[in-house]
């Protein structure tokens, strides 16, 4: 009797003790399984957010392909028709390119015994009549089509008449839907004053390219950026297609020009050429990353600019500048 109490005893303590063990291990199992589950979570989260920052930096790295495929376009204000000035054209316009213009100063017609006519031009006229007894028979001559530009330069000068600068917008409107109707694109390069005081009464539908003048801020950062953001933003608000190229110059870029004050260089003033280059190129590149602004109208005026400053060598350096923007 008490040698089977003490096997039964023992049986069921080993009972007791196996259960036991049995249920750890499979408590431990579970854990483990938990624990194994968890880590997959953490590691799948880990992987989306991988994933995540890689599709962002593919869509920036797609961004910046494409913005870098898309050059700054360019036009040279001149008034020299010297073999060098001509031999800087022909180096960067190498071919025709719809994005860039020949500037053209129709009475002296040299550019076109340069340069084809497949090439893209702009012609200039700062009164109606102007455009519409003389600029359109030189457009005719130069066989322009709808790829070229007729622009109507109102500014407030001697030039336009006082009819005119009267009332600006209306003066504009006319002169663009004339300038469509003879087939060509329409274009206008108002003075400071004009553009930034009716730049939002501008009937802009009507308008195909704009030049805006604020080359007497190439030298000053803050308000070139402001009034170009501000202007172009606006403009392709009302009409994607039109091209907007923001004016600069080589005299308005000087250390010795009064930009507050729109006054000239001051004689009595050292030019810093290196220096002026560099302002004129990093307004230029800051100039690029606004994607309002389609391109530059360099303003290369040999009259009015300094003779160390506009020299065929610097209009070189600048234009590869712009040929080399990143956008």
């Amino acid at each position: 009797m008490g040698t089977f109490a003490s096997v039964t005893l023992a049986a069921t303590i080993n009972i007791i003790i196996f259960l036991f063990i049995t249920s750890f291990d499979s408590q431990l199992s579970l854990s483990s399984s938990y624990a194994f589950d968890s880590e997959s979570q953490y590691d799948h989260l880990a992987y989306g957010y991988n994933l995540l920052q890689k599709t962002i930096l593919q869509q920036r790295s797609f961004k910046n392909e494409t913005e870098t495929n898309n050059p700054i376009s360019f036009t040279v204000y001149h008034t020299d028709y010297s073999d060098s000035i001509m031999n800087v054209l022909k180096k960067h316009f190498s071919s025709p390119n719809t994005k860039n213009y020949l500037f053209e100063d129709t009475r002296a017609k040299a550019i076109l015994g340069n340069f084809s006519s497949e090439y893209n031009f702009i012609i200039v006229g700062t009164s109606y009549n102007e455009i519409t007894k003389n600029k359109f028979r030189i457009a005719k001559d130069y066989q322009f089509n709808s790829s070229d530009i007729v622009v109507y330069d109102i500014e407030n000068r001697s030039t336009t008449p006082r009819y005119e600068k009267m009332d600006p917008v209306s003066s504009i409107s006319q002169v663009m839907q004339t300038i469509r109707w003879e087939g060509y694109k329409a274009g206008i390069t108002p003075d400071y004053e004009f553009i930034t005081t009716y730049y939002k009464e501008i009937e802009w539908k009507n308008v195909d390219f704009l030049g805006i003048q604020i080359q007497r801020f190439t030298n000053n950062y803050e308000l070139l950026l402001k009034w170009a953001a501000e202007i172009s933003s606006f403009v392709k608000s009302k009409n994607p297609n039109t091209e907007v190229f923001i004016q600069l110059s080589f005299r308005h870029a000087s250390n010795c020009y009064d930009s507050e004050n729109n006054r000239g260089v001051d004689n009595a003033c050292k030019i810093d050429v290196y220096k002026t280059l560099q302002v004129l190129k990093q307004n230029l590149s800051a100039l690029a990353q606004l994607h309002t602004v389609d391109g530059f109208i360099i303003s290369y005026p040999r009259h009015l600019c300094p003779a160390e400053l506009c020299t065929p060598t610097n209009l070189d350096e600048i234009m590869v500048h712009i040929e080399n923007i990143q956008r």
